[in-house]
């Protein structure tokens, strides 16, 4: 495995034109460190990859899966799903064909049980217009079905009370896909889809709803495809979960967050920024006074912390001074203490843990290489903490362990 990679030319993509890749973190650091535990081995010659691992740990085992595109044209393009086991060695991977191989070529990947035989899948868009399923043991495909465009955003996986994934692609095309590749019930929203579908019990009857979040409507559907609501809502990311007992789903939006009442769609309340790009990812009670905040990135490397149920700041910090797109961090116990640390990421390459309850820095690591997307947390070992999996703009995984 390689540990350290050169910053190489940067290459403008359609959805992160005009990012700079230079920024400095301008907030003091403690005495935390970040390991470099492994560096996969899955270069690609270019900075743009920019969806996220999924991981998860169960049975003992790690399952790491990591989207590795390439720009189109390139020498040796190459896109392929790879898995990834806990130390960072490839399992197996499967490519698309390359003349679809491109910046979006492998989307975000979901990890579940689709099938219902006990093991688990990896669900994947991709641009050959192909919603891709995976045994995540051994790779043999349980799933091929046909879009209307490439897939962008991970699908969300139903078990009950009918077993489906509801996958949105690009074109803003929706449909909720049997195991046996037939289609339980498709309608059609807004183009332009890079939300994840989330599902939750949004109006508390006791069962989950699906949420497809698209530039310009947030809808709703029952595991039926009935419509519970649609409201007209700019959303490039979304997230969700339970605020004081309710189901919210926050969304991103041009200009800032809207927080949604799960049962209604109605705004419960919106923050607006003069900053651009955005985006969110993690929610929890990061500062252990019983109520949660959700943490926003935007474009010139801001971070802020917003109460969850109102909106309103907590506190503010800068990760960088030039970084024009700003990933959203994420939130999990790193160190085993039973509190959580934030885990920021710039797009000059910078990784920081950072106290969720004021935003100050406790650890970092940097590469000289891009990067675009949120970082990953998972237990890789089994010891009870979680390390971070970062996918660089290169196409490596990096897996960093936080010592406080």
């Amino acid at each position: 495995m390689q540990v350290r990679t050169g910053l190489v030319a940067a290459v403008v993509v359609v959805a992160l034109a005009g990012a700079a890749v230079v920024g400095y973190d301008t907030v003091t650091a403690s005495s935390g460190t970040l390991t470099e535990e492994w560096v996969s081995d899955t270069p690609r010659p270019n900075q743009v990859n920019h969806h996220p691992v999924a991981a998860v740990r169960t049975g003992g085992q790690t399952f790491i899966a990591a989207p590795v595109s390439s720009v189109a044209g390139t020498p040796d393009a190459k896109c392929a799903l790879v898995m990834l086991d806990s130390t960072g060695t490839t399992d197996w991977e499967r490519t698309i064909r390359n003349r679809s191989c491109a910046t979006h070529g492998i989307g975000d990947p979901t990890i579940a049980d689709f099938d219902g035989n006990g093991e688990l899948d990896v669900l994947i868009p991709t641009t050959e217009n192909v919603l891709y399923g995976y045994d995540a043991n051994d790779g043999t495909e349980t799933l091929r079905f046909d879009l209307t465009s490439f897939g962008y955003s991970a699908p969300a996986v139903f078990a009950e009370p009918v077993r489906e994934t509801v996958v949105a692609d690009f074109d803003g095309s929706v449909f909720a896909v049997r195991p046996n590749e037939t289609v339980a019930w498709q309608d059609q929203v807004a183009a332009g889809v890079t939300a994840d579908t989330k599902k939750a019990d949004f109006d508390g009857d006791g069962g989950p709803e699906v949420a497809v979040s698209a530039p310009g409507n947030v809808t709703l559907y029952e595991p039926n495809g009935t419509l519970v609501w649609e409201r007209s809502v700019y959303a490039a990311f979304a997230v969700s979960g339970s605020v004081e007992g309710e189901q919210t789903l926050f969304v991103a939006t041009g200009d800032g967050v809207v927080a949604l009442d799960g049962t209604t769609g109605a705004t419960e309340w919106r923050w607006n920024t003069s900053n651009n790009r955005p985006a969110i990812h993690a929610l929890g009670d990061g500062d252990g006074d019983g109520a949660k905040e959700i943490y926003v990135t935007t474009g010139g490397g801001n971070l802020d912390a917003l109460s969850a149920r109102t909106g309103e700041v907590e506190w503010h910090a800068d990760l960088s001074t030039e970084d024009s797109v700003a990933p959203p961090p994420d939130l999990g116990d790193l160190d085993g203490d039973g509190e959580p640390e934030l885990v920021t990421v710039t797009n000059s390459g910078a990784v920081s843990v950072r106290d969720p309850a004021n935003g100050n820095r406790l650890a970092s690591y940097e590469r000289d290489v891009a990067v675009w997307t949120h970082p990953t947390l998972v237990d890789l070992d089994g010891d009870g903490t979680e390390e971070v999996l970062v996918m660089y703009g290169d196409g490596r995984v990096v897996a960093l362990s936080y010592d406080s």
